[in-house]
């Protein structure tokens, strides 16, 4: 009669282990919870024109006419005055950072008219932009600002 080593486990016993309930719901609950954290991610990032929309938004908020007039048209970007940018930028900054830019344009809009909807820390803007070929901003227009974020 032969003995088997003391320190390996019968045939059956890695097959009992992978098959246990309680390991079985626990790779369901990390499959689960992978899976929620990929929907999570995909549903906050920014498209590009709502990114550029975001970066436009801070400047105007900053008041940079140089920040704001490198994403506009260079038409659109030689009218731009500082009279202008001044009073889109009162109207904006006191609404706080940019929280969020979703576009919400609707399918009856002309080709290269998008709009947003662009929440701050304490207010909403709904804005509608027109872009040239080449992706640059070429008419900016903003609702009046709503309280609360």
């Amino acid at each position: 009669m032969t003995n088997a080593p003391a320190n390996v486990p019968p045939p059956n016993a890695a097959a009992a282990r992978t098959r246990s309930p309680r390991r079985i719901l626990m790779m369901i609950g990390l499959a689960v919870l992978i899976v929620l954290l990929v929907m999570r991610s995909c549903a906050i990032h920014e498209s590009g024109r709502e990114k550029m929309v975001h970066v436009f938004n801070q400047a105007i908020q900053r008041d940079d006419l140089a920040e704001v007039q490198k994403l506009e048209n260079v038409g659109t970007a030689a009218d731009m005055s500082r009279a202008r940018l001044g009073e889109a930028a009162d109207a904006l900054a006191p609404l706080g950072a940019v929280k969020r830019v979703k576009e919400v344009t609707p399918k009856d809009d002309p080709e290269r008219v998008h709009e947003f909807d662009v929440t701050f820390e304490k207010g909403k803007v709904h804005e509608r932009i027109e872009l040239d070929p080449q992706d640059h901003i070429f008419h900016f227009h903003y609702d009046q600002p709503q309280a609360g974020g």
